[in-house]
């Protein structure tokens, strides 16, 4: 492969250094934002120039100005918060953080080599250095692990064989830097296997763009990466509750019915979901009337009921389907080479391929949407959109397969983002997808990771895919509860996987023609089902902050441990269990039979959250995990509000909330309201309540901030129920005065503080025996 090596120019502007090598390439780096660094490679020769594409994933800013200093063969480039060292000849580069450290550098006479449409970065490796990131690998391999380094990932979108790999070229390194490859082309990072020292990312085509972070820790370079390809939207309150589905429900009765049980057995539900049966033909984008006959009423009567329909759809269209002629006619789908619609065998019957790279595909997709958006459908499930099949001589209005494959997703999502700017311009866009690309978390998409297997193996390598896709910048993540193919999950199993998608972002059961409601495996299942569903609600205030910290900072709802104590060694590699939010860790079992389980705990004081029994860190811990819990701890200074069940989240409003204190630590923890369902919190709509907790000799002082802001309905007045571990007192006063309903429950100190107006502070000081 070609190395750059004879530089002809070297240009710097005010924003830009440029350096131009004859015959071989244009190097131009310039700085986007604070702490990152965009490298960028054009090929050129003495008659023509690489025309950079136009990203599907960067928002368009400005670039930052920037002071360079050239000397022999050396440029040292000085921008906000870091820098970037050249060399001349050959071409490489290493960068520093704000501290002066080197935290990578490019490989010796290999910072960038190409050959024909093939292109490659190649960088040092640092001693123990450790590979974070990319997205779902492949579940049917057995390296599916957090830390990449030794491996190959490909850089493709697929689903056959299933389940998903969903790979997205964004890394971070325990070197203190990250870097996202902003290419959609076929590609692949290669973590030592070809050379022990050295990784590479080499892609097929294309231009080669690439953004380095530089941070001192992986939430700095997660909220850099999210700054430049933007920010996971807020999803309506409704989608933390519990998600009902399988493949499939038939019938108008059979849903009807199906919602009537959840209300009749009083377990919580917010939503039904249909799959395939909705429709006719694949591509007709309406109800079947004969299965389902008058369906604006049966959503109306579910929507009374408190659920939120969500609807499957798929970027194939049958050539049966109703919409074929159309589209057909208005040359809406992927091509052949003569222009013809490129029409091929699929299990669904003869199909075509929507482009969604073509604008006028999107608004013809999205055109679709009105009327199920009218009739009160809330939700899209876009599946199938790796695009599942996909033909290398297709034609699309962007380029060939090659190109728009891995970003096919991405453009779908932005066809359902136009069908509500232009039909319900106020609602919060809510897309349950199987696919997606940098990006995607602009347009309310959260994903799922495919049809997994119903085994305890394929339950345990969930939790490898759920944290590294979280440090994507698609932190609203699921699983298939129970799993979705293979022989029906024992009761042991489905609740197991059941505890643990209480604590994912989005909580779905789904199978394929088996039945995966709470009560299809037994009455003791269902209770401990019931049990953890209620915990789902309970827990919302808490799971709603989260989202609103996500949606400031890119920083996911589940965390690796690595992420949440970066400073605690023994955390590095461990993947079996995770912080959900920065106050809960949560250890999910994942062996067969086992009523314990071992769990790591680092420096500081725990709280199991069943128990209020608290535990001194620093150490691994055999847990207690009988069937019906799983180990759960809150770290000394947490604060955790949580709410009384419902049936649906929409059932009652948060004017009554339980407060828990995990004392031991200062600490504080902020509250997110807003309408739970408008665009609104984007103009600024919505309120916080600082809740904090300092700790003395002899008391704890807990206060109780003053809301922050506005939005239209808050509540006014709410009674809070204090809970405090492990502390018996012998006075509590608020704002100076004693509180009276104060007593001891199971380990706790409880007192009620009642009908406080939200707009007052609350200061209550706990004098401790």
């Amino acid at each position: 492969m070609h190395t750059l090596t004879d530089l002809r120019e070297v240009t710097i502007t005010e924003t830009a250094v440029e350096l131009y090598y004859a015959f071989q390439a244009k190097v131009l780096i310039r700085s986007p934002q604070e702490g990152t660094v965009q490298v960028q490679f054009l090929k050129v020769t003495d008659w023509s120039e690489e025309v950079p594409e136009p990203s599907y994933s960067v928002l368009l800013k400005e670039f930052l100005p920037l002071q360079a200093e050239e000397r022999e063969n050396e440029i040292t480039v000085s921008i906000p918060k870091g820098r970037a060292v050249i060399s001349k000849v050959p071409f490489g580069i290493r960068f520093f953080n704000e501290t002066g450290r080197e935290v990578t550098r490019s490989a010796d006479t290999a910072a960038y080599q190409f050959d024909g449409w093939k292109s490659r970065i190649s960088f040092q490796f640092s001693g123990d250095e450790r590979i974070y990131g990319l997205g779902e690998s492949d579940l049917n391999q057995d390296d599916v692990r957090l830390n990449h380094r030794g491996t190959i990932r490909p850089i493709w979108n697929k689903h056959l064989p299933s389940p998903s790999r969903l790979m997205i070229p964004v890394i971070y390194s325990s070197e203190g830097y990250g870097l996202f490859v902003d290419n959609p082309w076929v590609a692949r990072f290669d973590f030592g296997v070809e050379k022990e020292d050295i990784w590479f990312y080499e892609a097929e085509g294309g231009t080669i763009t690439y953004y380095l972070f530089l941070g001192q820790e992986l939430k700095d370079l997660v909220s850099q990466y999210v700054e430049l390809t933007g920010r996971p939207e807020i999803p309506p309150l409704w989608t933390f509750g519990y998600l009902q589905s399988k493949f499939g429900y038939k019938s108008r009765q059979e849903v009807e019915e199906l919602a009537e049980t959840f209300r009749q057995k009083r377990i919580p539900c917010d939503s039904i979901i249909l799959d395939l049966y909705w429709f006719k033909k694949m591509g007709d984008m309406c109800f079947d009337r004969i299965a389902f006959p008058q369906p604006e009423k049966m959503i109306a009567g579910l929507r009374g009921k408190g659920f939120h329909p969500i609807v499957i759809e798929e970027p194939y269209v049958t050539k049966e389907s109703r919409l074929f002629p159309e589209g057909d006619r208005i040359k809406v789908f992927a091509k052949k080479q003569n222009g013809e619609t490129y029409l091929f065998p699929f299990w669904a019957g003869e199909s075509a391929l929507v482009d969604f790279t073509d604008p006028l595909a999107k608004q013809w997709w999205a055109d679709q949407h009105k009327e199920l958006i009218e009739m009160g459908i809330e939700g899209w499930w876009t599946d199938l959109n790796e695009p599942e099949v996909h033909f290398p001589d297709m034609v699309h209005h962007d380029g060939p397969a090659q190109k728009v494959h891995n970003i096919f997703a991405l453009e779908m999502h932005k066809s359902l983002a136009l069908a509500h700017e232009q039909n319900c311009p106020e609602r919060r866009l809510f897309i349950m997808s199987r696919s997606g690309w940098a990006g995607s978390q602009r347009y309310g998409v959260g994903v799922w990771s495919g049809d997994v297997e119903s085994t305890w193996t394929d339950l345990k390598k969930q939790l490898s895919v759920a944290l590294s896709m979280s440090l994507v910048g698609l932190p609203l993540w699921n699983s298939d509860i129970g799993g979705f193919k293979g022989n029906e999950p024992s009761p042991e199993l489905y609740v197991r996987w059941i505890q643990f998608g209480a604590f994912t972002p989005i909580m779905r059961p789904h199978g394929a023609h088996q039945n995966r409601e709470p009560w299809a495996f037994g009455e003791e299942t269902e209770k401990i089902v019931k049990n953890f569903i209620e915990w789902r609600y309970r827990f919302l205030p808490y799971i709603y902050s989260c989202a609103f910290e996500t949606y400031r900072t890119g920083i996911p709802y589940m965390r690796p441990m690595v992420m949440e104590v970066p400073e605690d060694l023994n955390c590095t590699e461990i993947c079996d269990q995770f912080f959900f939010g920065s106050n809960l860790l949560v250890a999910p079992v994942l062996e067969e039979g086992a009523t314990t389980r071992k769990v790591y705990l680092p420096e500081g004081l725990w709280y199991d959250v069943w128990t209020w029994q608290s535990v001194e860190g620093g150490r691994t811990i055999e847990a207690d995990a009988p069937l019906d819990r799983i180990p759960i701890y809150a770290k000394a200074g947490s604060i955790i509000p949580t709410l009384p069940v419902m049936k649906h989240t929409e059932e009652r409003s948060w004017d009554e909330m339980t407060i828990i204190v995990y004392p031991g630590w200062n600490g504080e923890f902020l509250l997110y309201e807003d309408d739970g369902k408008t665009t609104a919190y984007k103009r600024g709509e919505y309120r916080t309540t600082l809740f904090s907790q300092k700790n003395l000799d002899d008391k704890i002082i807990v206060n109780i901030g003053a809301g922050t802001g506005f939005y239209p309905e808050q509540v006014e007045q709410r009674t809070y129920h204090i809970l405090i571990p492990g502390v018996t007192a012998s006075e509590v006063r608020m704002n100076g005065k004693p509180v009276h309903s104060t007593k001891q429950e199971e380990g706790c100190l409880a007192f009620t503080l009642e009908d406080q107006s939200v707009k007052c502070e609350i200061n209550v000081e706990i004098v401790i025996k």
